[in-house]
């Protein structure tokens, strides 16, 4: 009893997976770039749309898959073959789940939900591996953007002259701190003048 109730309960949620996996196929969500502070431009899989605020959205489809960003080319792959191999899940669960009125040997039954149950396992590592993909992108370009910030800050060493005069050496340029009154900087005339660990 216990074991068809478990049974009952993962394809339940094999079956709400693959809703989910069509609905977010659909969704031009996959990647948000804010143009400025009520606009938006919203990439999916298979349309672009600008966001304005709450008022508009407006939507048009790719003309060429070749048009979308290799990483949610990708994506767009792998969701769609994990759609595909999750209905053929399905329906191999359920053609294994009737077998029993025809079939007598059990152990075919067993093999059929076994191989179903694996390749559910590969649908949804498919789908983690999409999502990461796209995800991936994202931060990578935020992590490249912090990298490029981090350099053109003067925080790199920090060094106390006096009691209110601090000296701050970044890569690019050179800070003097004199308490809360100002902050005076200067590039350097040449990367000649860095420190050597600089």
């Amino acid at each position: 009893m216990v074991r068809q109730e478990l049974e009952a309960a993962s394809i339940s949620l094999a079956m709400l997976g693959w809703l989910v996996a069509i609905v977010i196929c659909g969704l031009p969500s996959w990647r948000v770039l804010k143009v400025s502070e009520e606009t938006s431009i919203w990439e999916g899989l298979w349309n672009l749309c600008e966001a304005d605020g709450l008022k508009s959205l407006r939507c048009m489809t790719y003309n060429s898959h070749q048009v979308l960003p290799h990483d949610l080319q990708v994506s767009g792959v792998l969701v769609v073959i994990c759609i595909i191999i999750t209905f053929l899940s399905l329906l191999l669960y359920l053609f294994a789940d009737k077998l029993n009125t025809w079939v007598l040997d059990s152990r075919i039954k067993h093999m059929l939900k076994l191989a179903a149950s694996v390749l559910f396992l590969v649908a949804g590592l498919l789908m983690l591996v999409s999502v990461s993909w796209a995800a991936s992108f994202s931060l990578a370009m935020l992590s490249w953007i912090g990298t490029i910030v981090c350099c053109w800050l003067p925080k790199w060493r920090v060094k106390k002259m006096s009691e209110h005069i601090v000296i701050w050496e970044g890569l690019w340029n050179l800070c003097e701190d004199d308490g809360l009154q100002s902050l005076r900087c200067m590039l350097y005339s040449s990367q000649l003048v860095l420190p050597q660990d600089l």
